[in-house]
């Protein structure tokens, strides 16, 4: 099913808008590629979180507690 919206250019996109062989196409590809985007920074984001978590873990500290996840090690001591 083909969807329709319109874009409205001012003269000068206008111009280059005409000037491209499918101007429908290169706005769905930039469409798509800034959606890319987005997915990349929160993964990028995510991945310096758990880098973050990891060294945190190997450096003592954080520990993990069943039923609450990775908290703190205040006391640096295993819990028993």
């Amino acid at each position: 099913m083909k969807r329709h919206k319109m874009v409205n250019l001012c003269p000068t996109t206008y111009e280059i808008a005409s000037k491209m062989p499918n101007f429908s196409k290169f706005v769905r590809k930039t469409l798509f590629n800034q959606e890319i985007h987005k997915d990349l920074e929160y993964l990028e984001e995510e991945n310096a979180r758990l880098h973050a978590l990891i060294a945190d873990v190997i450096d003592g500290k954080k520990r993990f507690v069943p039923g609450k996840g990775w908290i703190k090690n205040m006391y640096e001591v295993e819990e028993e």
